[in-house]
């Protein structure tokens, strides 16, 4: 049990009082941090040492000079549902094509749950130039054929928005 000031020692159940600060830390809020990054979200070690935090909070020296950081045992078993390319699985706005454009194009995407939709024409000027799709669309691959014979040649992007996510990508019109 840790005691500060205003504590007894011997007195069993008293409740540190805030008021008198009497509240000690057990914990850097950075080593947790950097613990929860490790072992939760499988961040690389190094990267949190050199590019997130500039400092070892897992294993490396305390602020203080009391000791070395140990390792918080914060998830203890092996999470495995993460996969490389989840999100992609699940959701993707394909390459249009053709690409570059003439007058037609097909834009491909896919949802893993019915979803409002949103698909947009956007110019070089982040003005949004034509509604392609504003309608719920159940789960699975969809195609859009996209009349683009009434804008003028230049370089356009395409954007897809759904409650989950918003992905966008080139498309060149051509004359």
């Amino acid at each position: 049990m840790i005691f500060g000031k205003g504590v007894q020692p011997g007195v069993v159940g008293v409740v540190p009082d805030l008021n008198q600060q009497n509240v000690e830390m057990q914990f850097d809020y950075r080593q947790v941090y950097a613990n929860l990054l490790r072992d939760w979200m499988l961040v690389d070690e190094a990267k949190i040492n050199s590019d997130i935090f500039f400092k070892d909070f897992i294993n490396g020296p305390k602020e203080e000079g009391a000791g070395s950081y140990e390792p918080l045992p914060l998830a203890t078993q092996v999470i495995s549902g993460v996969q490389e390319n989840f999100i992609n699985a699940r959701f993707t706005l394909e390459d249009c094509f053709p690409n570059p454009a003439i007058d037609f194009t097909t834009i491909k995407f896919r949802i893993n749950t019915a979803n409002l939709v949103d698909l947009t024409l956007i110019n070089n000027q982040g003005r949004t130039v034509k509604t392609l799709l504003h309608e719920a669309r159940a789960e699975g691959e969809h195609l859009v054929r996209a009349n683009v014979g009434d804008l003028p040649a230049g370089i356009y992007f395409y954007q897809l928005k759904t409650s989950f996510i918003t992905q966008t990508k080139k498309l060149v019109v051509t004359r």
